[in-house]
């Protein structure tokens, strides 16, 4: 059995559960499984940056950029990394 999960970062943790789960009731074939989660913006509470990994990319992507000498830092795809920001 073939199972492939696409599911956003803060859900990560259950693919080994929802693998077992299909694995227990099927034996064969192959399932794709994908989740998209939308928040209620009005719903969010305060974001939170995790300072240390957005530097921690920030250095990685100017040191790919020094090797490289081509392209920018887009600042959103820092924030978009999965990690860097977390809503409280």
């Amino acid at each position: 059995l073939e199972t492939y999960f696409r599911l956003p970062e803060q859900f990560r943790s259950l693919e080994p559960v929802v693998r077992e789960r299909i694995r227990a009731r099927l034996t064969r074939g192959k399932v794709e499984c994908t989740l998209r989660f939308e928040q209620d913006p009005s719903a969010q509470g305060e974001l939170i940056l995790n300072e240390k990994l957005a530097k921690q990319l920030v250095n990685a992507a100017n040191w790919v950029k020094m090797q490289s000498d081509e392209g920018e830092i887009n600042p959103v795809d820092i924030l978009r990394w999965p990690g860097v920001m977390a809503a409280k």
